[in-house]
């Protein structure tokens, strides 16, 4: 299971999942932590919509072929996914593999 949480609301249903289905967890976090202040994040989160930016990651899953069911919990920012989500999904071949999403808004 992999999911990024900028307030919390979709860590807590990640780990609600979590706890039913059991596996791994990882948190999909950028590099540079999104502001404390909401409005400041919607700006920023608009603009990377907009532009196509794929922030840096802090960290990444080593074995990422070992598994063949991916849970991806994620906020729905501007009717999309958020950045980060959009750059994991990318630095990866998903390609055979059941993928889960999840959604909060």
């Amino acid at each position: 299971m992999v999911y990024f949480s900028r307030s919390g609301n979709t860590r807590e249903i990640a780990n609600q999942i979590h706890e039913r289905v059991g596996g791994d967890i990882f948190e999909i976090q950028p590099e540079e932590p999104y502001p404390s202040n909401y409005d400041a994040v919607v700006k920023q989160a608009k603009q990377e919509l907009e532009s196509g930016y794929k922030p840096k990651l802090k960290a990444k899953i080593e074995n990422i072929e070992s598994y063949d069911v991916i849970f991806v919990g994620s906020p729905i920012w501007w009717g999309t996914i958020p950045a980060p989500v959009v750059t994991f999904l990318s630095e990866y071949d998903l390609s055979g593999k059941t993928i889960v999403p999840f959604c909060t808004h």
